[in-house]
């Protein structure tokens, strides 16, 4: 009955919060009884898209400085690109300075390529958040040569060639070689330049070189073999005396 309902209005309810909220009503009419109850109205969340950052790294580095950037820098700008704000929302009233931290499933050492980065931190009352993961590119660590201290041959009718070695591994454990040369080998005399073409090993996508860099190629010679013949000369019609 009305005694029930202390706080009593004839306006119209409202609410603007995503949630399951109750409506209790008294209602009376001339010649009717009374009427009363209640009545749940729900509000979904609003959907809210955020998308996470790209970031890059170089085959060796730390995932988790490379991350503590980004969340430094995002922290900073305070925001993430997000679509579907409702009304006059935005990032600073809706998440005000909620501290955002990013996750990968990359890690240290892992295969160079493309790996996932997902945020933590984005919880909103009014929004149902769906969050495109970011980009984490790990590129090819860049390396150079050393090649073998033999680099002048004589001739001697056998091929004669030169090797190089890997500088720069992260790890003197990852499987990486010269896989493929141009011009390494030869057997006649002359003057030579060999050029590392290509990486060989089970860590070899994790490493990359330029080919036009110094050290990826080495001049060598094959010198000529002393001439090792006797002439005799003959003069015919020749008598002594």
């Amino acid at each position: 009955d009305e005694n029930n309902y202390t706080q009593m209005s004839t306006e119209k309810p409202a609410f603007t919060e995503a949630g399951t909220h109750t409506i209790y009503y008294y209602a009376v009419c001339d010649n009717f009884k009374a009427v009363s109850g209640s009545v749940k109205v729900v509000i979904n969340k609003a959907p809210l898209t955020v998308t996470v950052p790209d970031a890059e790294l170089t085959y060796g580095d730390a995932p988790a400085d490379v991350l503590d950037d980004l969340a430094k820098e995002q922290q900073n700008k305070n925001q993430l690109k997000a679509d579907g704000f409702a009304g006059s929302d935005n990032w600073e009233k809706v998440f005000g300075s909620s501290r955002i931290t990013f996750e990968t499933d990359y890690k240290q050492y892992g295969k160079a390529g493309n790996w996932k980065i997902t945020a933590k931190g984005l919880d909103a009352e009014n929004y149902e958040i769906r969050a495109e993961a970011g980009t984490l590119t790990v590129k090819p660590k860049k390396i150079t040569f050393t090649w073998q201290d033999e680099k002048t041959f004589t001739y001697d009718g056998n091929a004669h060639g030169i090797k190089a070695e890997v500088n720069g591994k992260v790890r003197n454990s990852d499987d990486v070689a010269p896989g493929g040369y141009t011009g390494n080998t030869a057997t006649a005399a002359g003057a030579y330049t060999a050029v590392v073409t290509k990486l060989t090993g089970a860590d070899a996508g994790n490493y990359t070189f330029d080919e036009n860099e110094t050290t990826a190629q080495q001049n060598f010679t094959i010198e000529k073999a002393d001439n090792r013949f006797t002439i005799h000369p003959v003069i015919n019609d020749w008598t002594e005396g």
